[in-house]
């Protein structure tokens, strides 16, 4: 959580930017993992754009506070599972069972 609604807002810009210049100009040895990482840390940023909405309508008085709660608490949750999936979609991991393996497992 930021101290104000300005720090949250500046947070959450040089996040995304550092992110994107991850994705666009990292080591190109390590171009797929720049682009999980990438991804990911962008999702984080998401979280402070929740801490900007939360300083904006601090006392919810137009509703913005309550669906950034909302909103957070799930991005904070679904941390998890959302570098599990980018993982997936990017990395495409393949998985090779053979008749042995099926036979150990049977």
């Amino acid at each position: 959580m930021c101290y104000n609604s300005t720090v949250s807002l500046i947070a959450f810009s040089s996040s995304m930017l550092f992110s994107i210049l991850l994705i666009r100009y990292g080591n190109p040895i390590f171009g797929k993992e720049n682009l999980v990482s990438g991804i990911f840390l962008m999702f984080i940023a998401g979280i402070q754009f929740m801490d900007f909405l939360f300083w904006i309508d601090l006392h919810n008085k137009i509703g913005i506070n309550r669906v950034a709660t909302i909103i957070g608490s799930l991005f904070n949750i679904g941390q998890p599972l959302l570098i599990y999936i980018i993982k997936i979609l990017v990395l495409k991991p393949t998985f090779h069972l053979d008749y042995v393996t099926i036979l150990k497992i049977g």
